[in-house]
């Protein structure tokens, strides 16, 4: 959304970490991968995704993605990359 008064829109106020985590996100990859994937603690994951929400004006993870691809926050082409890391994790684990 965009604060019309500062010329300024939320999405320009993302930080690159959060715009990274937002096209994680976007891909379907879980909080918890993307700690391991960005080697941070879930709890600085969880803090991010609450800086985004509230940045966008949303009020939960889906509604941020869903945001970031009507306003073209994210891309589609990455899509695989990170969804592969997570299956094999998942594979791993059990």
């Amino acid at each position: 959304q965009c604060d019309w008064s500062s010329d300024v829109c939320s999405s320009d106020l993302l930080t690159a970490r959060e715009h990274e985590i937002l096209q994680l996100l976007a891909e379907g990859v879980r909080a918890m991968i993307i700690s391991q994937l960005l080697n941070v603690s879930p709890v600085t994951v969880r803090n991010h995704i609450q800086h985004i929400e509230s940045k966008l004006g949303v009020h939960s993870q889906l509604e941020a993605v869903a945001y970031a691809y009507r306003n073209n926050l994210v891309s589609i082409h990455n899509s695989n990359r990170n969804i592969k890391h997570e299956k094999k994790n998942r594979h791993s684990r059990q």
